[in-house]
């Protein structure tokens, strides 16, 4: 059993201005069987696939949320969530980390003259 699809939320508005040409000619037709029939897991879905390949990640969220509601026992759908989590975590903490600049290479001080 499914969400029915007016307890659906709603699913973002995406800016074509903000995204590549390339995603927003692929989006289209996803985009397009959404609008016709907002219960279609598999556009939902695949909407959030195509959006995090182009690395559009908090875009993809409520489009897996969709098809995760939609189809509950379909456990890519919640595995393309931990996945964007994932990433997400990681990029923080790579922008977190300070920028150290290489070292030279550092000898250890020599002891009793050996090398």
């Amino acid at each position: 059993m499914h969400a029915p699809t007016e307890a659906l939320d709603p699913l973002p508005d995406l800016d074509a201005n903000h995204l590549s040409p390339q995603l927003t000619g692929r989006l289209e037709p996803l985009l397009a069987a959404l609008e016709l029939e907002p219960g279609d897991a598999a556009a939902a879905g695949g909407t959030g696939i195509l959006l995090q390949a182009y690395e559009q990640h908090g875009l993809a969220v409520p489009f897996f949320q969709r098809a995760r509601a939609l189809q509950p026992d379909e456990l890519r759908w919640e595995y393309y969530l931990e996945c964007i989590g994932t990433d997400v975590v990681r990029a923080r903490a790579a922008s977190a980390r300070p920028q150290v600049p290489p070292r030279a290479c550092i000898r250890p001080p020599q002891r009793n003259g050996r090398s």
